[in-house]
């Protein structure tokens, strides 16, 4: 009860000018939020925008590494090069994306990541290999049918 009557008393005892400063923090703090909130927004209505886009784009990417494969030594280079155009796509999608479409985009950016690396390091011992390659071509397809259903959601409002 003593500390109601603290609080009270502490809230009589304001002048105007306090509560214009309190009033500025609660303002602030407010817009801090709406800040938050709006960026949040945005990125989740510039993925739902593009998502035909993002399903598209790496399916092509999917279907030219699949070609690549079939005489893999020799074609590290193209490979390597899909594989960039193919995490820049996903990091794209990564900025919008939740839940499992998040953890596969994740999952498929760090085997990218893996084979990149190892190409580029350029040791025998290290070399990136066909069955990583193939890996990252399964992920793909799984990230773009997750992109699938995230679109039928999309229509059907859930």
């Amino acid at each position: 009860m003593e500390f109601i009557f603290k609080l009270l008393d502490w809230i009589i005892n304001k002048t105007l000018s306090e509560y214009g400063s309190i009033a500025s923090i609660f303002g602030l703090l407010i817009s801090l939020a709406t800040l938050f909130l709006v960026k949040a927004l945005r990125r989740q209505f510039l993925f739902r925008t593009r998502i035909e886009e993002h399903s598209n784009s790496l399916g092509e990417i999917a279907s030219n590494i699949s070609s690549l494969l079939s005489t893999f030594v020799g074609n590290e280079a193209e490979i390597d090069g899909s594989l960039a155009i193919a995490d820049v796509k996903l990091r794209n999608i990564q900025k919008g994306a939740s839940g499992d479409l998040l953890s596969d985009v994740k999952k498929t950016r760090k085997k990218i990541g893996k084979f990149r690396w190892r190409y580029r390091i350029n040791i025998k011992r290290f070399k990136p290999e066909e069955i990583l390659v193939r890996q990252i071509y399964t992920d793909i397809n799984i990230v773009v049918e997750e992109i699938s259903n995230v679109k039928k959601e999309i229509m059907t409002g859930s």
